[in-house]
């Protein structure tokens, strides 16, 4: 005998990706934000001119990161930087009194700025994260470390306390 066509017909369920973008108002924050104190690029045109006229490039801008956003394409040029050593020391002696900093093109850092934004949104707050926090510190989490040891030193059942400690500092000091 034939099979009978189904009565049923199953629709394939589809994930839709929320599309991630950002508004006008957004970028005309950070454009006219910008410190123009800091170097960028000697490729890049000054940044004091996109902070002066946050208010005429906001709009294009946005149009632009979007289409960043939606293609996932960041622009190979807002990629690149020069480096370049600064001082530590007054005068240094050693490659350890020298800082490398990287000068990239300030769009660049502003489309960055607009990715982290929106990652940063959808990250749930970590109760125990003190470095690169708003408003938080190193030297908040080395409170609340101590405190956890006194509260656990206090405790009459406790025999032994338990800590490691590891330290990054010049993990990433490297010029390439």
């Amino acid at each position: 005998s034939r099979s009978s066509p189904s009565k049923y017909i199953t629709i394939q369920k589809r994930t839709v990706t929320p599309r991630l973008e950002t508004n006008v108002i957004h970028i005309y924050n950070l454009l006219s934000n910008i410190n123009t104190k800091k170097a960028t690029s000697t490729a890049d045109y000054p940044s004091w001119i996109t902070r002066n006229n946050a208010h005429l490039l906001a709009q294009p801008i946005t149009h632009i990161v979007n289409e960043i956003l939606s293609n996932s394409y960041f622009p190979a040029l807002w990629k690149q930087s020069q480096r370049t050593l600064i001082n530590k020391e007054k005068t240094p002696h050693k490659y350890k009194d020298m800082r490398p900093i990287a000068l990239t093109f300030h769009l660049g850092k502003i489309t960055e700025r607009v990715i982290s934004d929106l990652i940063k949104c959808d990250l749930p707050k970590m109760r125990n994260q003190y470095a690169y926090t708003k408003e938080l510190s190193t030297t908040d989490d080395l409170v609340k470390f101590s405190s956890d040891i006194s509260a656990g030193l206090d405790k009459t059942d406790t025999v032994t306390l338990q800590a490691l400690l590891l330290d990054f500092s010049k993990a990433f000091d490297r010029m390439r």
